[in-house]
This record gives C-alpha cells, sequence and structure tokens, in this order.
C-alpha cells in the first residue's frame, strides 16, 4: 500500500498514473458523500494535467531553483486547476445525484482544509500549496457552473484569484 502524505484523503502518483485513496471505516459508512467525490475528481483532475502534459510543464517551474515564491504560485495554480476541474465533474453529474442545492452550498462555503474532511479526522494541504479557502470556493463554483475544463485555466489569472 502507498502512503499518503500526513493529512492527505487521496493522492495521485504521475509516476504511475494512480490515485491512491484512504479508506477509512467513516468513508466506507458514507460512500455517497459529496466532499468524498469531489475529492476523488480532484485527484482525477491530476491525472488530466498528467496526460496533457499541464502537470510536467507545472514541475519545470515547481522544480527551477530561484524563488520560492514562484513555485508556490505554480503549484497553487496547478492544485486550483484540478479543484475546478473536479466543481466541472460534480456540476456535470449533478443533476443525478438527487442532491439538494444546499449539498453543493455546503462544501463550497466550508473551508477546503476541512471540508467534510474533519468528520473523518483528516486535514489536507495548507493555504500556501493549495490556495486560500476563497479561492478553492471560487474555483470550485467556476467550474461547477460553466461545467467546461476550459474555464479552469488558472494559469492565465490573475494571482489574486490563486491565492
Amino acid at each position: 500500500m502507498r502512503a499518503l502524505p500526513r493529512g492527505a484523503q487521496a493522492v495521485y502518483c504521475p509516476l504511475d498514473r494512480s490515485i491512491t485513496f484512504l479508506l477509512s471505516p467513516d468513508i466506507v459508512e458514507e460512500p455517497t458523500d459529496l466532499a468524498l467525490m469531489q475529492v476523488l475528481a480532484h485527484e482525477y483532475g491530476h491525472h488530466v494535467q498528467q496526460l496533457t502534459g499541464i502537470m510536467k510543464a507545472a514541475d519545470r517551474i515547481i522544480l527551477k531553483k530561484g524563488s520560492e515564491d514562484r513555485s508556490l504560485a505554480a503549484l497553487r495554480r496547478l492544485e486550483l486547476q484540478a479543484q475546478c476541474m473536479s466543481g466541472v465533474f460534480v456540476g456535470r453529474v449533478w443533476d443525478s445525484l438527487g442532491r439538494p442545492d444546499s449539498d453543493w452550498t455546503i462544501l463550497t462555503k466550508g473551508t477546503h482544509n476541512a471540508v467534510a474532511l474533519d468528520a473523518i479526522g483528516v486535514r489536507s494541504g495548507s493555504d500556501q500549496t493549495h490556495g486560500s479557502d476563497k479561492s478553492n470556493a471560487f474555483w470550485l463554483q467556476r467550474g461547477f457552473t460553466s461545467q467546461s475544463a476550459g474555464s479552469c485555466n488558472t494559469w492565465t489569472s490573475p494571482a489574486s484569484k490563486v491565492r
């Protein structure tokens, strides 16, 4: 079994193009939890980034010696793009889920580090690497509303949208 970074619910491995998801007893009890679907869709967003070359291009920026700020900004853009793509997926399947709109509202208003993950005792990445709650909510909603990955271009967005 692949070890997950501390606090991660799931992780994408670009080397073998796989997603490892922590299946705790709480998740097994609530397999239709919207937050869990969104986390899985986020990791699949990283797979799409891998297939399209976005992840490789981001890695060149992140791993380049020089400015830590530039590296962290690139990492946030990568993570927020995957967040937006998760919103696209959930938006595309929303009508088939039969869930009240309030479920989506709760998900976007929660803190990105704790969205329903506190319930299972898990905390994920920091604002420096995964963006602020405000940025996460913005990109989730943008993907959900547009239902198009084309709306997830964090790379041309102003820095204020990827903080």
